[in-house]
């Protein structure tokens, strides 16, 4: 159902254009940068309150706002992850926009328990968005580009697993497959 659906707005969207504010949103998602810099907004916003009071508005900015407020978590710090000797296995973390952005704690808790586990954590440097949003919204273009990204990123780490905990996420790696089945590379 999710390959029918996809494929279906991919094609409106050849027909119909992506509405002007869904694009732009996209497209911020596609820059590592000015995502990090939307995302320190986002975590100001809601260390501030401003989220919250903002959820009153009707509508999506309402909306917006009231999802922004609800990932608020409370005071931790954020610890350091020890190095193991890994003998269950090197594994590097698709630490996400959305993850990294506003629930960093939860990728460092995530790797704490890999480490925890005997496995010996390594970065991917280069990975970004998995591109889930763009397959769903119908660019599958924009989701091809960030796929490979990805995938090169995590050929470079030279690691034996890639760990994810985001499902959106999951689900979307888990399609690379299909997404650049025309690919020969």
């Amino acid at each position: 159902y999710g390959h029918l659906l996809e494929a279906t707005r991919a094609t409106l969207a050849e027909h119909r254009p992506i509405p002007f504010v869904a694009r732009i949103i996209l497209s911020v998602f596609e820059r590592p940068r000015l995502l990090a810099l939307v995302m320190l907004g986002g975590r100001v916003l809601r260390a501030l309150g401003i989220a919250r009071l903002l959820a009153k508005l009707p509508g999506r900015p309402g909306f917006a706002m009231a999802m922004l407020a609800s990932t608020r978590r409370g005071t931790s710090r954020v610890q350091t992850v020890p190095q193991t000797r890994g003998s269950r296995g090197s594994v590097a973390l698709l630490t996400g926009c959305v993850m990294e952005g506003l629930f960093t704690e939860t990728n460092r808790a995530t790797e704490r328990t890999l480490v925890t586990n005997d496995y010996a954590l390594r970065d991917a440097p280069g990975q970004g968005c998995c591109g889930a949003l763009h397959a769903h919204a119908g660019d599958a273009d924009a989701a091809r580009r960030l796929a490979r990204v990805n995938v090169a990123a995590f050929e470079r780490a030279d690691i034996d697993h890639i760990c994810l905990n985001a499902a959106g996420c999951g689900a979307m790696m888990k399609e690379y497959a299909h997404l650049l089945a025309h690919e020969p590379e």
